[in-house]
């Protein structure tokens, strides 16, 4: 069974049906996209998996327990990590308390910040005391990426964590992410506008087009040009 499995999920915004009947899966240690133009629901997929908003109808099931209904912090303390578009990191608290509140989703106190984050991140601990505000855009994100594993999550959902950031530390962003499916092996749900980052470390894929899972399976074939330019293209 897999890790996690989403059944005809559907979630309105008000009177408006934003997902409709969504079905999708990942397998421990899989590395997964969700690929689709803007506005098609992507986001609002992952709100409803981590409990944000939750589906209308159908079921989240994750590591064969009903999600669904949940609140946030009951999901993420089952092993589930949630990065969301922006960062969303605190600007105004030192990169270490911004880690530190990374432990606080396992319900219990006073947990060490991780030794690996340091390997995987290693700036962070030069910058440690450095208010995250400091930091630029792409160490945001990275410290965002960190804040996440500092809950030692089984999956990982990164909604755009390439936006707004430079190619150079695009590669590094890429590396980490597929460091952490590798050697931590933790599996890796990722939405991403930039198509060829997303299915470089990805396995499999699905295509979203207006609330509805359009296309799925291997990125062979999302790769195939008429895939790509029928729902992917601008």
């Amino acid at each position: 069974m897999p890790l996690l499995e989403i059944k005809d999920i559907s979630i309105y915004y008000e009177d408006a049906l934003i997902l409709n009947k969504v079905n999708l899966n990942i397998e421990q240690g899989e590395v997964v996209c969700i690929l689709g133009r803007n506005g098609v629901g992507k986001t609002t997929l992952f709100r409803g998996i981590i409990g944000l908003r939750p589906p209308t109808t159908g079921s989240i099931l994750f590591d064969h327990e009903e999600m669904a209904g949940k609140a946030p912090y009951q999901i993420v303390r089952k092993g589930m990590s949630y990065i969301p578009q922006g960062r969303e990191i605190f600007p105004d608290l030192t990169v270490e308390e911004n880690l530190k509140l990374g432990t606080f989703i396992t319900g219990k106190n006073n947990i060490p910040i991780r030794t690996e984050i340091f390997e995987y991140f290693p700036f962070l601990k030069e910058r440690i005391k450095d208010k995250a505000s400091r930091l630029s855009g792409g160490q945001q994100q990275m410290l965002a990426i960190a804040r996440g594993l500092a809950g030692n999550p089984r999956i990982m959902l990164l909604d755009e964590p390439t936006e707004g950031i430079q190619p150079s530390i695009i590669k590094n962003i890429f590396k980490i992410i597929k460091d952490l499916n590798s050697k931590e092996g933790i599996a890796i749900l990722l939405v991403e506008q930039n198509v060829d980052f997303a299915l470089k470390l990805s396995t499999r894929g699905y295509i979203l087009e207006k609330g509805t899972v359009v296309c799925e399976g291997p990125v062979d074939r999302i790769k195939e040009d008429s895939i790509v330019k029928s729902y992917l293209a601008v």
